[in-house]
């Protein structure tokens, strides 16, 4: 049982299944997510499936960001992004997601449409 950090009750964390977040080879997929309440809050979910959050950006973790703090500044740095929905659906539905399915789009891409 875990204690919510902003209204100090207890919360459940879900029945996780210990190789939710493990790659095809076995191996825990590592995910980046910056330090503040949204990392709080997936830490358990990651971690009790068995991948890793990462203390900082290393190469090949999975990027994970907050649909509401994606901006253009996250586009023009040219990395990939997933939501961190994509953690919360794959332990709601105990499986494991298409990474692709969660890529966010930040930015004015419609501009590039006026460009050709």
């Amino acid at each position: 049982v875990l204690q919510n950090r902003l209204t100090g009750k207890d919360c459940e964390v879900p029945d996780i299944s210990p190789v939710l977040f493990l790659d095809t080879s076995g191996q825990s997929m590592r995910f980046y997510v910056r330090p503040g309440p949204t990392k709080t809050q997936l830490y358990p979910l990651v971690t009790n499936g068995g991948g890793t959050l990462c203390r900082s950006q290393e190469p090949g973790a999975i990027l994970l960001i907050d649909p509401g703090d994606a901006t253009t500044v996250t586009a023009s740095s040219g990395q990939k992004y997933i939501s961190t929905r994509y953690v919360t659906d794959c332990v709601e539905q105990k499986l494991q997601l298409n990474l692709d399915d969660y890529e966010i789009s930040v930015g004015p891409t419609w501009a590039l449409g006026l460009l050709a």
